[in-house]
């Protein structure tokens, strides 16, 4: 009896992961670098090899209502600058759902050294905590999911961005104070410019 009852749980797991949609969840291309952006979302620097950053994916059925936690193992930078790495090759099926469902999603960077807490981050981040990275792309509608058979639907895309249903690879971020050090920079030599005349 209770083989049998293993035998069932696991035809009904499988059954539920067969029918879920997928999504690769990588950007193996150095057309999809990641870089760290400036206040303007300008593309500045890419993202070094190793970086201390993790990656999650959230998702939602409106753009309004994505989950608070990511749904996938997160990703972390690989050992090629710009370039993240998943486990699993970054195949994942997306519980709740079914091949071809059209969902929104995005999906945020943060300094891995406040572990799954992206909060965390994004607020010591807002309070201009040297040393903290945080940033997230847009909300993009995903469509449709891949098949369970996979490699999913690719979310990436290069910097042309010239696709609506993909994500720009740009959003890892610097702190602030390195925004605000190149702005003081600038008035003072507009300060200066403005003496000499």
């Amino acid at each position: 009896m209770h083989k049998l009852s293993l035998t069932l749980t696991l035809l009904v797991t499988a059954g539920a992961c067969y029918g879920q949609g997928m999504i690769q969840f990588n950007n193996p291309s150095s057309l999809t670098r990641f870089f760290f952006v400036d206040g303007l979302g300008n593309p500045t620097t890419i993202v070094p090899a190793n970086a201390p950053i993790n990656f999650g994916f959230f998702w939602g059925t409106a753009p309004g209502a994505l989950s608070d936690t990511p749904v996938l193992p997160l990703g972390t930078m690989s050992a090629i600058p710009g370039i993240m790495t998943a486990p699993n090759g970054g195949a994942y099926p997306i519980p709740g759902t079914q091949p071809n469902d059209v969902i929104f999603a995005r999906v945020r960077g943060w300094s891995s050294s406040f572990g799954n807490d992206w909060r965390a981050a994004m607020a010591a981040y807002n309070a201009g905590v040297a040393g903290t990275i945080f940033g997230q792309t847009d909300v993009r509608q995903l469509e449709p999911l891949g098949p369970p058979s996979g490699p999913g639907t690719v979310i990436w895309q290069s910097a042309t961005a010239t696709n609506p249903h993909r994500f720009y690879p740009l959003f890892g971020v610097p702190e602030p104070s390195t925004v605000l050090l190149g702005l003081l920079g600038l008035g003072s030599l507009l300060l200066l410019r403005h003496h000499k005349q």
